[in-house]
């Protein structure tokens, strides 16, 4: 969120939600610590946090009033008004990451959490944390309002390029442990995991590129709509 411009952002984000019949569901995260995607866009990680958690309450008010006047430590607006409204109202906030300070963030302002690259325990801690710590803030986070994103692949496929580039951006977080790959069955376990260890919500991301990935949402459609689709 913070590399974003919170005002474009959530006109974007209006837009989508009119136009898909209030479906529009956004999770924002803090960005990685990456000097050149910041210099990109001329900004720096340094107030990362301060500017998202500003950015969100600017957008929220966006969302909802007209003649929007702010004056914030890294945003300001004078008299704006967006169109056309979200039909959500309030639109849900999702926010990721993997820290204390993060799913403090998800308890004290958020709608859900979705992790990224987790493993189940990882994602089982997280949202013991968002709940233990939405008390201090007599909030409640929905039980099924808890996701995380998921790698996987289905077939024999050479997908070693792939493996290798999740492995070298999450070096610390064994790939075998939150990936879903080769075997529908091993697609299956994988999830159950993930239930098991509270999560509710899942996007799932093909390790693959042009037509074959279609080709890997088709396979997972075929494993795991049986199973879970009532």
């Amino acid at each position: 969120l913070p590399v974003r411009d919170p005002i474009v952002l959530a006109k974007e984000i209006a837009t989508i939600d009119y136009l898909c019949n209030g479906r529009m569901l956004p999770a924002f995260g803090l960005g990685l610590k990456n000097e050149k995607e910041w210099q990109a866009v001329g900004r720096t990680s340094a107030h990362r946090a301060g500017m998202t958690d500003e950015a969100v309450a600017l957008m929220r008010r966006l969302w909802s009033e007209d003649q929007v006047t702010h004056e914030g430590q890294f945003y300001n607006t004078h008299e704006l008004t967006i169109q056309p409204k979200p039909l959500q109202q309030p639109i849900p906030v999702w926010f990721g990451g993997r820290t204390q300070a993060a799913y403090n963030r998800v308890a004290r302002s958020g709608d859900g959490f979705l992790g990224a690259y987790q493993t189940p325990a990882d994602c089982g801690q997280a949202v013991c944390a968002i709940r233990e710590a939405a008390e201090t803030y007599e909030r409640q986070v929905p039980e099924d309002h808890y996701g995380t994103i998921v790698p996987f692949h289905l077939g024999d496929e050479d997908i070693s390029q792939e493996v290798e580039a999740l492995v070298k951006r999450f070096p610390k977080i064994p790939f075998d442990a939150y990936a879903a790959w080769r075997t529908p069955d091993a697609l299956l376990r994988r999830i159950d995991d993930y239930v098991e260890a509270g999560v509710t919500k899942f996007v799932m991301r093909p390790m693959a590129t042009g037509a074959a990935l279609y080709e890997q949402f088709e396979r997972l459609a075929k494993v795991a709509v049986p199973r879970y689709h009532e």
